[in-house]
């Protein structure tokens, strides 16, 4: 784990609920033990998943992509083709994520690192870059924000078209993207 001091944002962003409110009386030595328990819960829980995404990822690239688009979307949750696309390389993952509808990939890309999402989008049509970051902004604005650390100044372009939903979000949640606020806020027309 990480910065004793994100144990709260974590656990927001795991649950994406309000936290209890009794999580904010929490000492930070607490809240710290109460994120290693639950990492630990999730750990338990998940084990054996990252060898299976690899498994699928390595038979997927068998599969041509006019059959598997339909499959994962009907068949398959976005956690699960989350995991699947962080094993394919970033060439294989464009792909197949270029592909897939706005809305469905938005929700993997939630459950995916920032950083291999940005990576993602820049690979993207500009067009359909734009629908996914919408997507994302209006769904999952914290995670389009920790995604937004990693882009390159075209896509903020297009983030600061949404600037007025991101401002909703909690200012106190806010506070650790306000480099990146005001990076957007400059390509506001």
């Amino acid at each position: 784990m990480d910065d004793p001091g994100n144990d709260l944002k974590h656990m927001i962003e795991w649950a994406e609920k309000p936290i209890p409110a009794f999580f904010k009386d929490l000492s930070p030595e607490h809240l710290h033990e109460l994120r290693g328990y639950t990492q630990a819960v999730v750990d338990y829980e998940t084990d054996g998943l990252k060898e299976l995404y690899y498994t699928i990822s390595t038979l997927i690239k068998y599969v041509p992509n006019f059959v598997l688009l339909p499959l994962i979307t009907n068949y398959i949750k976005p956690p699960i083709a989350a995991g699947v696309c962080e094993q394919l390389g970033l060439r294989e993952a464009s792909k197949l994520a270029s592909g897939l509808p706005a809305e469905y990939l938005g929700e993997v890309a939630h459950h995916m690192e920032s950083k291999w999402v940005a990576e993602i989008l820049a690979r993207l049509k500009p067009s359909f870059a734009e629908q996914c970051i919408e997507y994302a902004i209006m769904h999952h604005p914290m995670k389009a924000l920790d995604i937004g650390q990693y882009v390159d100044k075209d896509i903020l372009k297009i983030a600061a078209k949404y600037l007025h939903i991101i401002e909703t979000v909690d200012r106190t949640l806010l506070e650790d993207y306000a480099e990146l606020m005001e990076e957007i806020r400059s390509f506001e027309s």
